[in-house]
């Protein structure tokens, strides 16, 4: 067990999501999936944080892999299974610390398609962590609209506002300082205003960079280019927000975004770990 004062917390959309009847995929946002399986325990092992919350891991055989490919650095996992004739939320916590309380929310409202076939929501996890103390961990992914609606139409953003909110009022019944992570489907360059509903709500963006390149979907590479939401805009859509109570304690070190080059090619094409990249962000005790 660690018995530093630093804190390493990892944010990352694996893009896993498939939708399969008989063996045939008829809705699979991002390729290559089996190929790129493969290649996530080495790299989360190199990335070495304590903490890690991945989305869109929703096949039960996928889960049962990264559990047991990573459980000798990650002993403590949690995740939902999901609700009958549904996918689960895609959402799983990893720690090398015991985790307590595990609870998974469903999210009361939900875009059309998404409220039918995928149970939605967020994970939270009580963790004490020596010289942190307790935290309380969020893992989300907030509404992309589905395939029906626009990521920054009126109706999702509203959507998501509600989520966001649903999700606040969990942490005011919490007395521990939390940590959310996850895939928000808004930041900076699109939907601000669910991103700022957020630091309205007493949080920190741990990595509040702004600029060129400062992406974690980009549209330039090969998964996305050839991917489902080809047309959309690059974006930082996937964050680590801090509570403003537990900057009484703690400073954030740094916070990168990881995962950018590609882990192997095929057919000529370099193919990245995910569609996203992820994003790290290291604590350390005042």
């Amino acid at each position: 067990m660690n018995n530093k004062k630093n804190l390493k917390i990892l944010s990352f959309n694996l893009g896993l999501f498939n939708i399969q009847i008989c063996g045939l995929s008829l809705y699979k946002p991002t390729k290559y999936i089996n190929e790129r399986l493969k290649y996530i325990p080495n790299e989360i092992i190199k990335a070495n944080s304590d903490i890690v919350g991945f989305q869109e891991i929703y096949n039960k055989h996928h889960q049962e892999y990264v559990i047991n490919e990573l459980k000798s650095e990650y002993p403590y996992h949690f995740l939902k299974n999901g609700a009958r004739l549904k996918f689960d939320s895609g959402l799983m916590l990893l720690s090398k610390y015991p985790i307590t309380d595990g609870t998974f929310h469903p999210f009361n409202e939900n875009s059309f398609d998404e409220k039918i076939f995928v149970n939605k929501g967020f994970l939270t996890c009580d963790i004490f962590i020596k010289d942190f103390g307790k935290i309380n961990f969020i893992n989300t992914h907030l509404t992309s609209g589905g395939t029906l609606q626009e990521q920054d139409s009126k109706k999702i953003v509203k959507i998501r506002d509600t989520q966001i909110t649903q999700i606040h009022e969990t942490v005011l019944n919490n007395n521990s300082p939390s940590i959310i992570l996850g895939d928000f489907n808004s930041g900076e360059q699109i939907s601000p205003s669910n991103y700022q509903n957020l630091i309205n709500n007493g949080f920190v963006d741990s990595n509040s960079k702004s600029g060129l390149n400062n992406y974690t979907w980009d549209s330039k590479i090969y998964l996305n280019k050839k991917g489902t939401h080809s047309n959309s805009i690059s974006q930082k859509i996937d964050h680590i927000f801090l509570q403003n109570t537990l900057l009484k304690k703690v400073n954030i070190l740094s916070s990168e975004i990881i995962f950018t080059e590609s882990v192997f090619e095929l057919n000529g094409n370099k193919i990245h770990l995910s569609d996203h990249f992820g994003i790290q962000t290291e604590l350390v005790v005042q």
